[in-house]
C-alpha cells in the first residue's frame, strides 16, 4: 500500500482492465458514459475529477487535492456505462494518507508537469453478458482492420494505378463488417440484460431477435426451507418461500445437497 503525505496536490495514474479468456487487457474508455472515480474509506466517499490519458486510453488521471482529503487509508472505485450496461471496478484499500514525511514511503513522478502515482490495476466487472463481450472484442478488431486499410490506401498514392482498387476494396469491406457489427451492438445496446420471472439473468439474442435465459441466478434469494423426507423411496419434498425447490435434493448416501445457481 503507498503512503502518501497529506497536503500534496497528486494526480492517481488508475490502468483500467478487463478479463479476456483469462488474460488481462485494456478496457478502452473513450466509448463509456458516466464514468466517476471515487475514493473511499469507511466514512467518507469523494469524488475526484479526471480525464482520460491521450497516450493511452485505458488510462484515467484522477485528480487529489491534498487539503480536500484527511489523514486515512482510502480504496479506489471506479464504475460508469458500457452500451448501457453497468461496470465498476473491484474496490479494495489502495493508498493512505499519512500527516509527516518520516511515515511517508511514495515518490511523485513527474507526468505531464504533474506530480503523479501510478497505481494498482482496475478491474472491470460487468453483469454476465458473454454476447455483449464479443459484440465489443469484434467491433474493436474491425475498426482497427478498417484504419489500417485505410492507412494501407494513403500511404500507397504514388502506386495507385496498381494498387488503389485492392487497398478500397479491402477499406470497403472493412467499413462493411464495421457497419454489421455496429447495428449488433446497438442492437444490444437497446435490449441490456433483464432478470426473468424466477430471477436468472437474460442476455439479448441478437441472431434470434429475443432474449435467452442464462443459468446466472441474479440475486441472493431468503430462503425458509422446510423438508419431508420419504423414508422408503428416499424421496426429498421441499416447500420454500422463495426461490427453487429444486436446489435441493439428497444425495446417494441420504445427504443434503444445495445447488446454489437454482
Amino acid at each position: 500500500m503507498k503512503k502518501i503525505v497529506r497536503g500534496n496536490d497528486f494526480t492517481l495514474r488508475i490502468p483500467v482492465m478487463k478479463i479476456v479468456n483469462g488474460e488481462r487487457v485494456a478496457f478502452p474508455l473513450p466509448g463509456c458514459t458516466d464514468i466517476k472515480v471515487n475514493v473511499v474509506n469507511q466514512y467518507r466517499r469523494i469524488a475526484l475529477s479526471y480525464t482520460i490519458d491521450v497516450s493511452e486510453d485505458n488510462v484515467l488521471l484522477a485528480r487529489v487535492e491534498g487539503d480536500r482529503v484527511a489523514v486515512g487509508t482510502y480504496a479506489l472505485e471506479v464504475k460508469g456505462k458500457l452500451f448501457g450496461n453497468d461496470w465498476r471496478s473491484n474496490e479494495y484499500e489502495q493508498f493512505q494518507l499519512v500527516d509527516n514525511n518520516a511515515a511517508g514511503d511514495t515518490v511523485f513522478e513527474p507526468h505531464d508537469g504533474e506530480d503523479s502515482v501510478e497505481m494498482d490495476t482496475a478491474l472491470v466487472v460487468l453483469a454476465p453478458a458473454v454476447e455483449l463481450g464479443n459484440l465489443i472484442k469484434d467491433a474493436e478488431e474491425t475498426i482497427a482492420d478498417t484504419k489500417e486499410a485505410l492507412k494501407g490506401v494513403e500511404t500507397k498514392m504514388g502506386d495507385i494505378e496498381q494498387r488503389a482498387d485492392t487497398a478500397i476494396g479491402a477499406a470497403t469491406t472493412a467499413a462493411e463488417r464495421a457497419n454489421t457489427q455496429a447495428d449488433r451492438a446497438k442492437s444490444t445496446a437497446e435490449h441490456p440484460n433483464i432478470i426473468s420471472e424466477d430471477g436468472y439473468w437474460m442476455v439479448w439474442n441478437v441472431e434470434k431477435g429475443a432474449y435467452d435465459k442464462t443459468d446466472k441466478f441474479s440475486r441472493g434469494t431468503v430462503d425458509f426451507p422446510t423438508f419431508d423426507v420419504n423414508t422408503d423411496e428416499m424421496e426429498l419434498n421441499v416447500k420454500i418461500t422463495d426461490g427453487n425447490e429444486n436446489r435441493y435434493e439428497l444425495s446417494k448416501d441420504g445427504e443434503l445437497m444445495v445447488n446454489l445457481n437454482m
